[in-house]
């Protein structure tokens, strides 16, 4: 398995310059390695090494399964320009995953 450094690297290397830029500004390698771990330790593992505890009882399983789905769509690089979005997760779900990512 790739580590989070080697998949970064792989699918920045495909952005041009003014996606780089975007991508920067919009802090998605913090994003980027949040999904990543969270999909690679599952939410337990995640909540315990997460600094707000998150994943908590706010999460239902619906919305783990659908943050599940919505970190893949980020390691895949959708989600920071709107013509590659992350797609059906629905409202709270969307609101859950980006909870995740807060500093």
């Amino acid at each position: 398995m790739k580590t989070v450094s080697e998949l970064l690297d792989n699918l920045v290397s495909e952005l041009t310059s003014e996606d780089l830029e975007l991508c920067m500004k919009k802090r998605f390698p913090y994003i980027f390695t949040k999904s990543f771990y969270f999909l690679q330790d599952g939410p337990e593992l995640y909540k315990q090494k997460d600094a707000f505890s998150l994943p908590d009882n706010s999460f239902s399983n619906k919305d783990i399964e659908k943050i599940k789905s919505g970190c893949q769509q980020l390691l895949e690089g959708k989600g920071f320009k709107k013509e590659h979005p992350i797609i059906d997760l629905g409202i709270k779900p969307c609101h859950k995953l980006f909870e995740l990512f807060r500093d």
